[in-house]
């Protein structure tokens, strides 16, 4: 790592637990396109109400590639949920991501994905039911290619057949 890639990473050390979280995001950025992907490809944005990781990834759909703000384990701290600040960072990360999208990963909370497709995201259809992917454009939206049946089959529930049969 040379010395300015350095500074730059405990700069983004320094800003943790310390500063807003937008604030966090926008320096994490600046970093991400100062000096490419690398060291800073992930990062977990983290204050006192909430932590979020992020990253920068690139989709691909019928063989473009779409560079997105990736959003993966999104915590708010119990007493601070229903207050709005993941839909204020959420609403601050679509204005200021300077690529093709945001993708918000790996929901596993159902209020969450219900929400996210009341505001107009888009499923994925090639990930899990159970935790499904969901992305919002801010380019052209690519058209999504719909999952393969080998695909489809690794999201089957393997303990599926333990939950049906105590239904019964």
């Amino acid at each position: 790592m040379t010395l300015e890639e350095n500074a730059a990473f405990e700069r983004l050390l320094d800003m943790c637990y310390k500063f807003p979280i937008e604030e966090q995001l926008l320096a994490w950025i600046d970093v991400v396109n100062v000096h490419g992907q690398g060291r800073f490809r992930s990062w977990l944005l983290s204050t006192d109400e909430m932590g979020i990781y992020v990253r920068k990834s690139i989709y691909r759909s019928y063989g473009q590639d779409y560079t997105v703000l990736n959003l993966a384990n999104i915590q708010v701290r119990r007493d601070y949920q229903g207050r709005g600040l993941f839909t204020a960072f959420l609403d601050f990360a679509l204005r200021n991501a300077p690529w093709d999208g945001v993708r918000v990963e790996c929901v596993h909370n159902p209020r969450l994905a219900a929400w996210l497709l009341r505001r107009g995201w888009v499923r994925d259809p090639r990930t899990s039911d159970r935790n499904p992917d969901f992305y919002l454009w801010t380019c052209e939206a690519p058209e999504m290619e719909p999952p393969s049946d080998a695909e489809r089959a690794s999201w089957e529930d393997p303990f599926a057949f333990i939950l049906s049969e105590g239904a019964e």
